[in-house]
């Protein structure tokens, strides 16, 4: 009996096993799905320093390289860089790259912008430690559909 008994526990803890592993397995194969359909595109590198400055007004030049890893072309109508409020407060004007592209299937394009700050009351320690400026991109593509993408790697779902 007691043999009897022993056999059904390892039974009992191989399909327990056996349950777990297959739980796993589903709910990986499920992230990646999930993950696949929200990275339409991705910013495989982003570059952003400081320009020339004239009277306290610092130059940030930036770039993206935008990917678009799916297998249909998308219409970009435009690309917004997003902000930190107390950065936002130093602008001399608003950002805004107003890029109409096409981005094809499985292929990628450097998106170029610029804009001024105001450093007048920084000092170069305080200045340096602003970069990134830029965390985030806003994209508005094809018929107004919305991603948002983070320059480390992090995205948000399409609305």
């Amino acid at each position: 009996m007691s043999r009897l008994f022993v056999k059904d526990k390892r039974i009992v803890g191989l399909i327990g096993l056996v349950f777990i592993i297959i739980v796993t397995l589903i709910y990986v194969l499920m992230s990646i799905n999930n993950s696949s359909k929200n990275s339409l595109f991705y910013i495989s590198s982003y570059r952003e320093e400081f320009g020339s400055m004239t009277n306290g007004q610092q130059t940030v030049d930036y770039s993206i390289t935008l990917n678009n890893q799916d297998r249909r072309n998308y219409k970009i109508k435009f690309i917004e860089p997003i902000v930190p409020l107390e950065i936002k407060k130093i602008f001399k004007h608003e950002v805004l790259i107003i890029e109409k592209i096409m981005l094809n299937k499985k292929s990628k394009e450097e998106i170029k912008g610029q804009f001024k700050i105001d450093i007048n009351q920084l000092n170069q320690s305080e200045t340096n430690k602003l970069l990134p400026l830029i965390k985030q991109y806003k994209i508005i593509y094809d018929d107004n559909k919305e991603i948002v993408l983070s320059i480390y790697g992090e995205i948000n779902k399409p609305k």
